[in-house]
């Protein structure tokens, strides 16, 4: 999980410097993602927000295969130790159900996890409902002093038009 920043402005027009000053300061166009319910935010040549930023589904994700791995390693274990109708089975067999046990765990989790909304979107939830603007960057790395820097440069330099802003720790 990464840290993200957030702003909310009144309109996509107002959305463009704020979307600047972030790729000024080294960010892509795949780690920012802007959200409007009322206008088409392609059309701007604004980066579009993507479902891996509007939902949770790579969280999801992750926790998907670590509880099914070990849920197939567990079953795995089991099979092994009692094995059916005296079918001698390996670390062969131990890995393979392990590994299904993670496919399963990963497929699950993020059909649930495409459903679940993003942190910055429940944060703002009601600004976006409202046809105003969101902003959104994410960090590669876990540098959140870096991230709290580009989100103090944004308050400074978009004060005017800024309607909130703000840091969520994922």
């Amino acid at each position: 999980m990464s840290n993200k920043i957030y702003a909310v402005v009144a309109t996509l027009d107002e959305a463009a410097p704020v979307v600047a000053t972030l790729r000024d300061a080294g960010f892509s166009d795949e780690q920012i993602g802007v959200v409007c319910k009322n206008e088409s935010v392609t059309e701007s040549n604004l980066p579009d927000a993507d479902i891996t930023q509007t939902s949770q589904v790579g969280d999801a994700a992750k926790r998907g295969a670590a509880v099914g791995g070990a849920t197939g390693l567990l079953a795995g274990l089991a099979a092994v130790a009692f094995p059916p109708a005296g079918i001698a089975l390996g670390g062969a067999a131990l890995a393979g159900i392990t590994a299904a046990g993670a496919g399963v765990g990963t497929w699950s989790a993020t059909m649930i996890g495409v459903s679940e909304q993003s942190p910055v979107l429940e944060e703002v939830d009601s600004a976006v409902e409202a046809g105003k603007v969101l902003i959104m960057a994410e960090a590669d790395d876990e540098d959140d002093s870096a991230l709290q820097r580009v989100l103090k440069q944004i308050e400074s330099n978009h004060a005017s038009t800024l309607q909130t802003s703000g840091f969520i720790e994922a």
